[in-house]
């Protein structure tokens, strides 16, 4: 999924509020729908119903509920809309973010591979979990979270191998610049170096295969 652009980059300058029409509220609605915030506007209208989307969308993650889609909103509205699979993922400048990462991040603690704060940002210690699963599972090193890691994460992730459950509800909260992704999880006491995954796996898998043998 290649990153999308501001919608003020296509001539529909942010902020987007009420009164605003076009092809950037059109885009705005399709992604507050996607979020589970449909709006009862007509399609690229920007009016009361866009307008309490928008503020549900803030009050969920920590912003200021003002209901007006500004630069900030709409980068948190972009990121929410990532799911675990529609990119790859790595270690990248700028870093990328997202809830597919939060997910990915938060898939390899229950494991035991410790990527440290689940803040939906893939920085080193992320990276650095995900080379570690890699290696672990046997597959190839690269550091990359594509189609192949995220099949073994589905797959050692459930009980007897089935897919893992789709990503949880995630509440979010803001530190002044940044979005800080809050998955909704039994505590787990934190992990200071991954356990190998055979033992890690014993539990789950009734006839668990020989890693990295």
């Amino acid at each position: 999924m290649p990153d999308p652009q501001l919608p003020g980059s296509s001539g529909s300058p942010l902020p987007l509020e009420v009164g605003d029409k076009g092809d950037a509220v059109a885009d705005l609605q399709q992604r507050l729908a996607a979020c589970g915030l449909p709006s009862d506007d007509p399609p690229a209208v920007f009016a009361g119903s866009t307008a309490a989307a928008v503020r549900q969308l803030q009050e969920r993650r920590g912003l200021t509920p003002d209901g007006t889609c500004d630069a900030h909103t709409w980068a948190v509205l972009v990121e929410a809309g990532y799911r675990l699979g529609d990119r790859p993922l790595y270690r990248h400048a700028p870093m990328l973010r997202g809830d597919d990462v939060a997910e990915l991040q938060r898939r390899l603690s229950v494991l035991g591979f410790d990527t440290g704060r689940i803040d939906g940002i893939f920085g080193d210690q992320t990276a650095a979990a995900l080379v570690d699963f890699q290696r672990n599972a046997g597959l190839a090193v690269d550091g990359i979270g594509g189609r192949a890691t995220l099949a073994e994460l589905d797959r050692v992730g459930s009980p007897h191998g089935n897919p893992a459950p789709a990503s949880p509800a995630l509440r979010w909260k803001s530190t002044r610049a940044a979005a800080v992704w809050l998955p909704k999880m039994p505590s787990m006491r934190p992990v200071s170096k991954p356990r190998t995954l055979r033992r890690r796996w014993s539990s789950a898998t009734s006839s668990p295969r020989s890693i990295g043998a």
